[in-house]
């Protein structure tokens, strides 16, 4: 059924905002800040709504959510991959940067070190990569939501891309 809006109808924006947050209720965890995602849609339909006719502006909001949530797992997987080979090969410093050791362990002993993760963000890499824990286990074990640790997780992974960076290591 096609549902026309008015971009300043304020009743239809709370109407959407409050349907795009039931939608991620039913997804779980989710990688991001759901507020974060939530905005992002309403944005995008109202940029949108402003250069052409949306016949369904919740099929278009729900379009935009799904590429939304699927490109923040499409990055988080490329900052699993850097992280992996940061660990995996050793690297010569780039001009302006810290040298680094050659020595594997000791380059990820470096970007743990130097990352300036929180007590909870160190807690939860360590945990996921050196102890090889599922999201599920470490949320378990640190006794928070299985969102926060993806959350945690991904706050630690942009500083030590950051960190890496700095040592001279490039993905």
């Amino acid at each position: 059924m096609a549902r026309s809006f008015s971009p300043s109808d304020e009743m239809f924006w709370k109407e959407l905002q409050s349907w795009i947050e039931r939608q991620l209720d039913r997804c779980g965890s989710l990688p991001g800040q759901r507020d974060d995602l939530v905005s992002e849609v309403l944005l995008r339909l109202f940029v949108a709504s402003e250069t052409q006719e949306l016949r369904s502006p919740f099929a278009y909001a729900r379009t935009v959510l799904r590429n939304l949530i699927r490109d923040k797992i499409w990055e988080l997987d490329r900052f699993e991959r850097v992280l992996a080979e940061l660990a995996a090969r050793p690297s010569e410093p780039a001009e302006g940067t810290e040298p680094c050791g050659d020595d594997d362990a000791e380059l990820a002993r470096r970007i743990l070190d130097g990352a300036g993760l929180t007590p909870i963000q160190d807690k939860v890499v360590r945990m996921t990569y050196l102890d090889g824990l599922k999201n599920a286990e470490v949320a378990r074990r640190l006794e928070l939501n299985p969102g926060t640790v993806l959350r945690h997780r991904d706050r630690a992974l942009e500083k030590m891309v950051r960190r890496a960076a700095q040592l001279g290591v490039r993905p």
